[in-house]
């Protein structure tokens, strides 16, 4: 599941200035542990809002506002963009970030996938890593080994739209399956010509049941290259203590 942290903006930052030295290098640091357990998907800072604009949409006539806007008004001055298993690991993540601009708050939303629908709120939402279908209990027992399959899919220039909205129907069916703990396939934020998929299962089995009974859709763009690989994750219920 991915997440987006969001970084509000203040006086310092509308300004044009930058963190200090100090928080500059503890930033370098944080980003690398991201990077290394496999979380970190994208990162960047934003220019002030002086430097860009709103489009306002009313009575279906758009109008052009240009910054600078109040630092106050819910602006964003940079962002993560995460990938865990739940929002409490999420949190847990963005609870080692430097304190931003000296102070402040980081926001950190769920990406609403491809066919998926509302996440629900509260603990249940940021205790589990994804809803248990309808009429049936999911126990979070430590221990368990998840498997996870991650890849890479490379497409046609132009493609990718096509891939993912052909997509939606199967990625909903497999987050109703037993056993489904994740399921996505998204717009890679880098490469325009790429997909990322990422399955989480609580077991082998779950897995195989779900390949027997897949049935991708018959009209997908071509994949040019594929890079899957798949591996198991001993949960331990703490973020911190799994093996990506």
């Amino acid at each position: 599941m991915r997440f987006m942290a969001m970084v509000r903006a203040d006086a310092g930052s509308e300004a044009g200035h930058p963190p200090d030295g100090r928080v500059l290098v503890e930033l370098e640091r944080f980003n690398a542990e991201l990077a290394r357990a496999g979380v970190l998907l994208a990162a960047e800072s934003l220019q002030p809002s002086a430097c860009g604009a709103r489009v306002r949409f009313r009575a279906a006539r758009p109008s052009v506002v240009d910054g600078p806007f109040a630092a106050d008004a819910g602006l964003v001055a940079g962002f993560w963009l995460l990938q865990a298993r739940t929002l409490e690991e999420a949190i847990e993540w963005v609870k080692r970030c430097p304190e931003p601009h000296g102070g402040g708050e980081i926001e950190i939303r769920p990406v609403r996938e491809a066919g998926a629908g509302a996440l629900p709120a509260g603990d249940f939402a940021r205790g589990r890593p994804s809803p248990a279908p309808a009429g049936r209990d999911r126990e979070d027992g430590a221990g368990r080994d998840e498997v996870v399959v991650e890849g890479r899919l490379y497409l046609h220039p132009g493609q990718r739209h096509a891939y993912l909205a052909a997509c939606a129907p199967m990625v909903a069916r497999a987050r109703r399956q037993p056993g489904c703990l994740d399921f996505s396939i998204s717009a890679d934020t880098v490469d325009p010509g790429r997909v990322n998929l990422i399955e989480r299962w609580d077991c082998e089995h779950s897995l195989a049941a779900w390949r027997r009974q897949a049935d991708p859709p018959q009209d997908l763009p071509e994949v040019l290259h594929a890079e899957v690989r798949k591996h198991r994750v001993a949960w331990s219920g703490d973020p911190f203590a799994a093996s990506p």
